[in-house]
């Protein structure tokens, strides 16, 4: 579900105002007019240590506005991107969450797309991958998680040690592993500038709604400046 889809509507002495479980208000003065709305989609990214240097999330995030670290927990690199869908505005919020915050239930809170990182030449760092989402599945309802948006994105990064490099054969039996899980599988490049990330932000959309049709969520447009003051933890 989007993240503000619980917002409940307040009377406001100055205007129309809001609440949202995470204990954030705000309001619309009246008379004021009302921003284009927008659908808001919080994104958390995992990495292993083998694609660090690569790091996905810059890929993804080009263009991107950063959010100040005076509004953002400890230990969180936040971010944002548009993307545009049939004449529909979605706005991504990436989280990127360091390992020593990484257990911070708070964290995960609206999260409504999770995007895994991993190396497809290592086989430690495709272990990890299966690490990363026993995780997550803490951090999601039960009933949600046959349904909920994974991404996998594979890397491909050279891997010098010749012990530790996954033959053909291998690499196709994670992909159908992570097909069998019901998420969705992209490998690129260690080329930043190669990726194509419009697909994956599509697709990313394309999950996100088949989610919240099958738990039965509907989904209101949000307004950007109030989204932002909302993710807040």
């Amino acid at each position: 579900m989007g993240i503000l889809t619980s917002g409940i509507g307040l009377h406001h002495p100055n205007g129309v105002g809001y609440y949202h479980p995470s204990g954030v208000h705000f309001y619309r003065p009246l008379g004021a007019r009302e921003e284009p709305r927008s659908t808001f989609l919080k994104t958390i990214i995992f990495g292993d240590k083998s694609v660090d240097d690569f790091c996905i999330a810059e890929a993804l995030k080009a263009n991107k506005t950063e959010i100040g670290s005076a509004t953002r927990p400890t230990g969180v690199e936040i971010s944002s991107k548009t993307a545009w869908r049939n004449d529909e505005k979605y706005i991504f919020q990436f989280w990127t969450i360091d390992r020593k915050n990484c257990q911070n239930r708070r964290l995960y809170y609206g999260m409504d797309i999770c995007i895994l990182c991993y190396s497809i030449n290592d086989r430690m760092s495709y272990l990890s991958l299966k690490v990363w989402k026993q995780r997550i599945h803490h951090y999601i309802k039960s009933e949600e998680i046959a349904t909920f948006p994974f991404i996998v994105i594979a890397v491909d990064t050279p891997i010098p040690d010749a012990r530790r490099r996954v033959p053909k054969k291998e690499k196709l039996a994670q992909e159908k592993w992570c097909r069998k899980h019901n998420m969705l599988y992209f490998v690129v490049s260690s080329v930043s500038n190669a990726i194509n990330t419009d697909e994956i932000l599509n697709a990313a959309i394309t999950r996100w709604k088949e989610h919240d049709v099958v738990q039965g969520v509907i989904q209101p447009n949000i307004n950007l400046e109030n989204s932002m003051m909302s993710l807040v933890v």
